[in-house]
């Protein structure tokens, strides 16, 4: 027997020792309650066995001590970086204390850009929705009828706003498909709807655009929003019967939706010497100021009775 276990504890002290050597056992790893167990127990029965025993018993409590320890037969040092799960919960605690993420289709994207408080007498957002002749299309912005509008507006107080979502080029079909995104976003208490010109610039037919300006007005009323209509008119030489269907189309639409409506939002302006530009289609810096009276005659038509101010507001 003593011939059998003095190799075997040779061999297991040696192996024990490499193994330690190898995988860099840090004591702050070890469980404290376990080592002190095991040395009890070592020490209890060392005395009670025969001298030879006790060698192989150390070698024996070290192994326990170790296959107690995680990772300390691992081949690879343990690694100092976080688990992915660790890089995980770091990620949602960041997001959730910064604010929502960017992601388009995360929740902060399903919430309107611009949240206002609840509309009183002294606050006021008109929306217009219109092609080339509301983008001040040939002249400085600042110039056209919509920021006169606001400048007018001004007057009345900070709480009174114009959002000027015009396109230059822009169809009612293109109208149509911007506008719901612009009344989530501004709710606004009126809507000017100015389009029609390029649906006859391009041929496209009038019952189409009358279609698409119904839906506008009505998309524009179910949000609690008043709507007028700035109506349009071409030129004699599209044929007296295409201009006179044309015409109508805005009379139409007005009417199925009990709209307000301007029947000619330039009224006055294309045979006027300087009010219009070389193109002959798109108004001047000149012509700015009577297209601002005519959609604020529009404007008090339909708001003055909810808004007063509006009707003293020379």
């Amino acid at each position: 027997m003593v011939s059998v276990l003095d190799p075997l504890a040779t061999c297991l002290e040696t192996s024990v020792a490499r193994t330690m050597a190898d995988s860099a056992v840090d004591a702050e790893l070890l469980d404290t309650g376990t080592v002190m167990s095991l040395v009890a127990y070592y020490k209890k029965f060392q005395r009670s066995l025969n001298p030879r025993w006790p060698r192989l018993l150390n070698v024996l409590c070290v192994l326990c001590v170790l296959c107690a320890t995680p990772g300390c037969f691992s081949q690879e040092p343990p690694s100092t970086q976080p688990s992915l799960a660790g890089d995980a919960v770091h990620q949602s605690t960041t997001n959730t204390s910064s604010g929502p993420t960017s992601e388009p289709n995360g929740p902060a994207a399903d919430k309107p850009l611009v949240e206002q408080e609840p509309l009183t007498q002294g606050q006021l957002t008109l929306l217009v929705l219109g092609d080339s002749i509301s983008a001040a299309y040939g002249i400085q912005r600042e110039s056209g009828w919509v920021a006169k509008l606001q400048q007018r507006l001004q007057r009345l107080g900070s709480g009174y706003q114009v959002i000027n979502a015009s396109v230059s080029g822009e169809t009612t079909q293109g109208g149509r498909a911007r506008l719901d995104q612009a009344l989530e976003l501004h709710r606004p208490d009126l809507v000017f709807i100015e389009l029609g010109g390029n649906d006859a610039l391009r041929g496209y037919p009038v019952e189409s655009m009358r279609d698409n300006l119904v839906a506008m007005l009505r998309s524009a009323q179910q949000t609690g929003a008043q709507a007028i209509l700035l109506g349009m008119d071409v030129p004699p030489n599209y044929g007296p019967r295409y201009r006179q269907s044309f015409r109508q189309t805005f009379v139409t639409a007005a009417e199925a939706t009990n709209a307000c409506l301007v029947p000619f939002f330039l009224e006055g302006i294309p045979l006027e010497p300087g009010m219009m530009q070389d193109d002959g289609i798109h108004p001047t810096a000149i012509a700015q100021d009577t297209l601002l009276e005519t959609g604020w005659q529009a404007l008090q038509r339909c708001l003055g009775d909810d808004h007063p101010a509006l009707l003293n507001l020379p």
